[in-house]
């Protein structure tokens, strides 16, 4: 009788081919006679070659170290005696010496009677499978997060590290052997079972923010990463858990700089706008009117000036709170910066509503504010313009309700005015200031001054910015707050720009050949010039006239940046990039920037508006601010400068919070490039 035994020979061949590709050896022993056999792979293991030696069970214990051997041997015994299977780890030696760690298995056959006839099993090398385990524990102790690992069919924590206790108060003893949900880490049981969908739906979890429990029953916010593991053949959840309370924090303080005045809480212009579109939108729609009031206080500057800033804050304070009392939920009040408010009536039936609510601001707030023992007396001037009557969209709404305004001042104060179409006598103004704004390009009585800016740590003065003013004829010199509206309402913004960008990196390039300091140039850009100009034909020109180095640029993107156009000025932004100029946000904080801003734009640096810095000794908001902003761009690996440091004090407090840079009235006024040059002779000389 014949067998086919062509696939029990394909089968075996398979199994050896599987033993070598997994480095397992197998080895079989004749209990009577003492022959043992190896396969080549347990050859392997031991470091023979095949066949070189004739393995014995004397041999094969001989390789073992001596403070495992008598464990093994009683192991091999008690599988013979008692019917059990043999499974051992220990520590041996190779034919060449070398240590590692083996894992061995064995069966025992016997005959009809219990005699044991052979003992086989398998050999493996797992010097490399302890190592990799060994650096796994050491890195799971080290980390600098909550770490821990749990069986996957019932969630108990099997091990934790020490950061469970520093973090959230949970000791191991605490943990070891118990779920989550028995502990109580989870706030939300949503959140949970969202997790662990998300975990086993793909394998691993990344960054998951929720909300876990201390051992204190404090609650902090926590970001989980997570990845299913195997270790032994059992399925395991790797899980690192990281606080972010504080980050959380920071990112909402943060993002309520960006949609509020932090002096009093209103929106700030950015969130305004957003409102007053949907309100046009509903009142389109409803055909009603949105009023859209300016309000602007009267001598503001004098309380400030005799009084103080802190009382003039106050002051602005209690103006919001009276301003929510005269107004509905559904419409919103904005502060726009010093003594300007905005506010937004929403579906206005008639103009008698507007002026009744418009009579009432200005009634509420004439009644004396109590600041600090001092009485004072508030009044203010409006303007009201309504859409869609006087204008279609909110820049235009905007400027004919600012007109009204100055009609209500001119009216004697203490009143408001409704915009009508006589109401021209800005605009007649204006014009006669762009005719003029065009003469001063002509006879070129722009000039720059330069203002240092000083690298707290070192005390050096490490850059300079570039302020635009204006020489009209014999009159004082005009600060850029009085004409580049004009110029940017009229579009020669973009000529003057690249006149300063040509003056400025000439004037860098001038010093250094004098002999000074390499200095970083900042200059102001205007979001017109981003919509208008070819700006970055205007940077690169002006670098290559005049031989700066593009690093050595510094572009100052101010607010209004935001607000056009942002496809367009993120891809002029990349090219600047590009070309290695720097990049800075200017004002930071005051309304326009956000963390969205400042991913999508990539900017090198921040400057905190003077507003926040000029009271972080005495104002803890202030200085909470600050110091958020500081840490929120630290992390985010952007320079700090702080602008309108006037104090010595101030200096302190900002090197204190790690701002990098400072520029103010304490180090020097902006002053002509002569006068700087000597300034800055005399600064390297000082004690």
């Amino acid at each position: 009788m014949f067998h086919d035994i062509t696939d029990a020979k394909e089968g075996k061949r398979r199994m050896q081919e599987a033993a070598q590709l997994a480095q397992v050896g197998h080895w079989e022993w004749v209990i009577a006679t003492g022959e043992l056999h190896w396969s080549d792979e347990t050859y392997a293991c031991f470091g023979y070659a095949p066949g070189s030696i004739v393995p014995t069970f004397e041999l094969y214990v001989s390789h073992i170290e001596p403070h495992d051997r008598a464990r093994v041997q009683s192991l091999v015994e008690r599988a013979l005696e008692q019917d059990t299977d043999y499974h051992a780890e220990f520590q041996f030696h190779r034919a060449d010496g070398s240590m590692r760690v083996g894992r061995a298995t064995g069966h025992v056959e016997r005959d009809s009677r219990g005699t044991p006839i052979t003992m086989s099993g398998a050999m493996q090398d797992i010097t490399v499978l302890r190592q990799t385990e060994q650096r796994f524990q050491v890195a799971f102790r080290a980390s600098p997060l909550a770490a821990s690992i749990a069986q996957t069919s019932n969630g108990l924590f099997l091990e934790v590290n020490d950061k469970y206790e520093k973090y959230f108060g949970w000791t191991r003893e605490d943990l070891i052997g118990k779920t989550t949900l028995e502990v109580g880490l989870w706030v939300d049981q949503a959140s949970r079972r969202a997790w662990l969908d998300e975990l086993h739906r793909h394998g691993s979890v990344l960054d998951f923010e929720s909300q876990w429990r201390c051992k204190s029953g404090e609650i902090r916010q926590v970001s989980l990463s997570a990845e299913l593991i195997n270790i032994d053949n059992e399925p395991l959840v790797l899980a690192f858990i990281q606080d972010i309370t504080e980050r959380k924090a920071n990112e909402a303080r943060i993002d309520f700089l960006a949609h509020h005045d932090p002096l009093t809480g209103l929106p700030n212009r950015v969130l305004f706008r957003d409102r007053f579109s949907l309100a046009t939108a509903w009142s389109e729609r409803s055909g009603c009117r949105v009023a859209l009031l300016f309000v602007d206080l009267d001598h503001f500057k004098t309380i400030n000036d005799t009084l103080g800033h802190p009382v003039g804050d106050q002051l602005l304070q209690q103006v919001a709170t009276r301003l929510r009392q005269c107004v509905r939920d559904t419409d919103t009040i904005s502060r726009q910066g010093g003594d300007e408010f905005l506010i937004a009536l929403t579906d206005v039936q008639d103009l008698d509503a507007v002026s009744r609510v418009a009579g009432k601001v200005v009634q509420t707030l004439s009644a004396p504010f109590q600041i600090e023992g001092h009485e004072l007396a508030a009044t203010l001037s409006m303007g009201v313009a309504v859409w869609p009557d006087d204008g279609q969209d909110f820049d235009a709404l905007l400027q004919r309700a600012d007109t009204a305004m100055y009609q209500a001042k001119a009216a004697g104060r203490n009143t408001y005015r409704f915009y009508t179409a006589e109401m021209n006598a800005q605009a007649l103004e204006q014009l006669k200031l762009r005719t003029a704004l065009h003469w001063a390009l002509d006879q070129n009585e722009f000039v720059l001054h330069y203002q240092p800016q000083i690298e707290l740590a070192s005390g050096r003065v490490v850059g300079v910015e570039a302020l635009l003013r204006w020489q009209r004829g014999t009159d004082p010199l005009l600060l850029p707050g009085r004409f580049i509206a004009a110029a940017e309402e009229s579009g020669l913004i973009v000529q003057i720009g690249e006149w300063v960008l040509r003056e400025a990196c000439a004037q860098a390039m001038r010093w250094q050949q004098a002999g000074l300091p390499e200095l970083t140039m900042a200059v102001n850009l205007s979001a017109v010039q981003f919509r208008r100009g070819n700006l970055l034909l205007s940077v690169t020109q002006a670098l290559a006239d005049s031989g700066l180095e593009p690093s050595r640029l510094e572009l100052e993107l101010t607010e209004s940046l935001l607000l056009d156009d942002a496809e367009q000025v993120l891809e002029t932004v990349r090219r600047f990039k590009a070309l290695g100029v720097c990049l800075s946000i200017d004002d930071f904080g005051t309304g326009y920037s956000s963390l969205a801003y400042l991913k999508r734009f990539a900017v090198d640096k921040l400057k905190i508006d003077q507003s926040f810095v000029r009271d972080i000794v005495s104002d803890p908001d202030d200085a909470a601010i600050v110091r958020a902003i500081i840490s929120m761009a630290r992390s985010l690996k952007l320079k700090v400068i702080a602008e309108g440091v006037e104090t010595a004090e101030l200096a302190s407090f900002l090197n204190l919070y790690h701002c990098h840079e400072a520029q103010g009235y304490h180090y020097a006024r902006p002053m002509p490039a002569d006068e700087l040059a000597a300034w800055l002779l005399q600064y390297q000389t000082r004690d």
